[in-house]
């Protein structure tokens, strides 16, 4: 699964760290200071504190780009995505110097990434674009270049992905994280043997990641490759780890090989002993057995223990839980956000849970809209096509 998500405060603070701004005015050393304590509460990730502080050093000083791109980071983490978009466009400046250029740069990647969040995934790929050609704090384009690569990818424009992916490792930016986001492109173009190499390859490069080992067997499973699939969690039965995490790690493996009771008394074990990621797995085995309060109870501890989820799975099982209990609403809440992810493990079952709950809600245009999505990420699904034909004779039917 691709995780970008997590590095967008630290090379904010980089970029504030790094990029020179407009004089400080007579109050500067104030917002200097609530500047200071905001990226500290970011830190420990006490958002809403950040957010105050960072509003209150703009109050005393709103010529600092980049304390309005720390501020839209901010916004983000507690969900005011709209806001955080205003405050990337207060950043950007109408000059060309080199000042200026770095800050919007800074704030267009800011911006892309805002936008990836509200799912409007083609000014995502446009703003991001602009930030990838301009030229200066050549430190961001890496990471920039990632981000316009999943965009492309939420819009199922799988070759522009590929481009940037190739171009990327070609110039010998080889990590294990990249080959996987690149095993996803692949994957979902039905290319198994790509993928396939592409994830051998990041276990090269990292051999002790189990989510590579992971989202192979996954990969083998979705495509009813039984043997290869068996062999990957061999593989990764011979990784060892001592202690409660080994066991833990153990129960990971119970839990993907089917053995859910095996995996509960090592999850179990393992939370006991303080490894709270334990507490996701529980909740996904506990939902299985069919115990949707204990399955709920599980996924809460797990999210009061990371804080920000950015597991997609996660929103997609609290949706199942939401769906359980008749919610539709609620459910429908989940998939969204489980989409704005930068998690693309999930998006099929998401976004067929979309259609699904648009359509229980009896949304036919938003339903043939999420449908319409499901079709450019899958177009080979025969039933979704079904599904399609059906909601348009639905929409027609409404207006008429």
């Amino acid at each position: 699964m691709i995780k970008f998500i997590n590095k967008q405060f630290t090379t904010a603070l980089i970029a504030g760290a790094l990029i020179a701004t407009m004089p400080l005015s007579a109050c500067g050393s104030s917002a200097a200071s609530y500047k200071k304590s905001a990226d500290s509460h970011m830190e420990k990730a006490e958002y809403d504190i950040a957010v105050n502080d960072y509003k209150e050093a703009i109050t005393r000083n709103p010529d600092r780009a980049d304390y309005y791109i720390a501020y839209g980071f901010a916004l983000l983490k507690t969900g005011d995505t709209d806001n955080a978009i205003a405050q990337f466009d207060k950043a950007h400046l109408d000059k060309n110097n080199q000042i200026v250029r770095q800050n919007n740069k800074a704030a267009y990647r800011g911006k892309g990434i805002a936008l990836l969040h509200a799912g409007r995934y083609a000014d995502a790929e446009a703003v991001l674009a602009s930030a990838a050609a301009i030229s200066d704090a050549d430190y961001l384009t890496d990471d920039i270049n990632e981000y316009l690569a999943l965009s492309y990818v939420k819009q199922g424009k799988y070759d522009e992905a590929l481009d940037i992916y190739d171009t990327m490792i070609k110039k010998g930016k080889e990590t294990g994280a990249l080959y996987a986001a690149r095993a996803e492109v692949y994957a979902a173009k039905k290319n198994i043997d790509g993928a396939v190499a592409d994830l051998e390859k990041a276990i090269s490069l990292e051999n002790d990641n189990l989510e590579y080992y992971f989202r192979e067997y996954e990969l083998y499973n979705e495509n009813d490759m039984t043997a290869e699939a068996k062999a990957v969690l061999e593989k990764a039965s011979g990784l060892k780890e001592e202690g409660d995490r080994g066991a833990y790690l153990g129960g990971v493996l119970d839990y993907l090989k089917g053995d859910r009771t095996s995996a509960t008394v090592k999850m179990g074990n393992a939370l006991k002993a303080g490894i709270n990621e334990a507490s996701y797995y529980l909740a996904r085995i506990t939902q299985a057995d069919g115990d949707n309060e204990g399955a709920k109870a599980y996924y809460e501890k797990y999210k009061e223990s990371v804080g920000e989820v950015t597991l997609a799975g996660w929103y997609d099982g609290m949706a199942d839980c939401a769906i359980y209990d008749g919610d539709n609403d609620t459910a429908l809440s989940y998939v969204e956000q489980g989409l704005a992810l930068t998690d693309v493990s999930f998006t099929e079952k998401l976004l067929y849970k979309k259609v699904e709950l648009c359509e229980a809600k009896n949304d036919y245009e938003a339903a043939l809209a999420a449908a319409n999505d499901y079709l450019k990420l899958y177009p080979d699904s025969e039933a979704m096509k079904k599904e399609q034909l059906f909601l348009s004779t639905r929409v027609v039917a409404k207006k008429s």
